[in-house]
């Protein structure tokens, strides 16, 4: 029988305890039960710290753009979501082709080897694809007196064209 826990949500282990349903209860049965718990508390943490992690990129990102419009920075609200979370997803995957490298042997068959590069690889690509598009997007948003330095630039090139 479950304990009565009055209006107190169930937890992680209440959770695991009630899946691994009725049974005999010994250390096999207990350890099954820690194993299942164990992962899903890594499971859940894991989960909140990406979301931290794209919080605080969201945070960096909206400092950068804090001389945009208020009205300008609530449509691209959704874009920043997009980057700070591809900010985040990318360092992941660095960290995994680091880890595990950018090819993978796989075996078709009995006889059949091969080399490809890694699904990791492949996805760091398509990601940072899209984050540069969402970047240069973004950046067409600041203002132009933060482009300073490249009117600068303009001016000179302009003052060396006519020269001539």
């Amino acid at each position: 029988m479950e304990k009565e826990r009055g209006n107190q949500t169930p937890t992680v282990k209440d959770d695991v305890l009630r899946a691994e349903g009725p049974g005999p209860v010994g250390s096999a049965a207990i350890k099954r039960i820690e194993v299942r718990y164990l992962a899903k508390v890594k499971t859940i943490k894991e989960e909140l710290s990406t979301e931290s992690k794209v919080s605080a990129e969201k945070r960096r990102l909206k400092s950068l753009f804090k001389d945009v419009s208020s009205e300008k920075l609530k449509l691209v609200d959704s874009l920043l979501d997009n980057a700070a979370w591809m900010i985040v997803k990318l360092q992941e995957l660095r960290d995994i082709v680091d880890r595990e490298g950018l090819i993978d042997e796989y075996q078709n068959g009995a006889n059949q080897w091969g080399k490809k590069r890694s699904a990791a690889a492949d996805l760091y690509n398509s990601i940072l694809k899209n984050f540069m598009t969402l970047m240069r997007q973004l950046t067409d948003l600041v203002p132009e007196s933060k482009l300073a330095d490249d009117e600068i630039e303009d001016e000179f090139m302009q003052f060396v064209n006519n020269r001539g």
